[in-house]
């Protein structure tokens, strides 16, 4: 809790990877917070107008990754810690923004480009397309690790989503989900974690629902229920070790609980439980360490 926490408007959205502070938008977009985690002390900023902030900049969060919209696309830029403009990154789609991020050690950040992943140069802005496979249109999910990003591909004919690995070497990338029937109940994979116990994705069910599946050795998917949920309406948020950090639907569609959930075992810890009836846990933003 900090005095600005009364103003309900405040949102968090990144944590810098020097564990000094966190990062917050407010209720007009261009509007910057930032907490410092030792002293409780906050402040705050305005970009310039149709600009929004995105993350910090890996790995320590020197600096802030925005992207200013406009009618002919996004542009991706670097400001420093008071709202001044240190670069632009890139220039691409609409939309492009909600695809841009850092690489774990900071030297890269990838970007939605017009048909492919963009890798762009955070010191030079330099941008080089990657390969797609052929006949899809791809976007950047997350980094997979330090030299791969896990992009989310729609192939031509295609609705649902495929997932695959995007070397930064540039050679051609690697199928990581295969595709999926249109009869479901997985409609199209959007996220992927590897565990010691195998792979688990966040799958695109009807209406808009999201569920966790897992990935047999055929590349068929089969849904995994996670105990104590109802609905099977469940985010996964992150993973560590052999569990998944889950936002799990518990009660009535509006009320949503955070939770460990360890698949090998089926165990589950439950951390925040929303009562019935209460929306709950409506967002949980993951600490990354630096060069993670």
């Amino acid at each position: 809790h900090w005095g600005a926490a009364r103003e309900p408007a405040w949102r968090l959205i990144d944590w810098s990877g020097d564990k000094s502070r966190a990062l917050f938008t407010g209720s007009a977009p261009d509007t910057v917070g930032q907490l410092n985690l030792a002293t409780g002390g906050f402040t705050s900023f305005t970009l310039p107008a149709g600009t929004q902030a995105l993350s910090y900049s890996r790995p320590d969060g020197t600096a802030i990754l925005a992207t200013q919209q406009a009618s002919s696309g996004d542009k991706i830029l670097r400001y420093d810690l008071n709202g001044k403009l240190e670069k632009a990154l890139a220039s691409g789609p609409q939309n492009a923004a909600d695809f841009a991020i850092y690489s774990p050690d900071g030297t890269a950040v990838a970007v939605n480009g017009a048909k492919s992943v963009e890798e762009v140069t955070n010191s030079t802005g330099a941008t080089r397309s990657l390969p797609a496979p052929a006949g899809a249109t791809c976007s950047p999910v997350r980094w997979w690790n330090a030299s791969t990003i896990l992009a989310s591909c729609v192939a031509s004919g295609q609705a649902g989503s495929r997932l695959w690995l995007v070397p930064t070497t540039g050679a051609q990338p690697m199928a990581l989900t295969q595709p999926r029937s249109p009869k479901g109940p997985d409609l199209g994979d959007l996220n992927a974690w590897q565990l010691p116990s195998g792979l688990y994705l966040q799958a695109a069910g009807a209406c808009g629902v999201v569920f966790i599946a897992k990935q047999a050795s055929d590349g068929s998917a089969t849904t995994v229920n996670v105990p104590q949920t109802t609905g099977n309406d469940n985010q996964i948020v992150t993973a560590s070790g052999d569990k998944l950090l889950v936002r799990a639907q518990t009660s009535c569609a509006e009320s949503t609980s955070l939770l460990w959930f360890t698949p090998a075992t089926n165990a589950v810890q439950m951390l925040i439980r929303a009562p019935s009836g209460i929306q709950g846990v409506i967002a949980a933003v993951p600490y990354r360490p630096a060069g993670m």
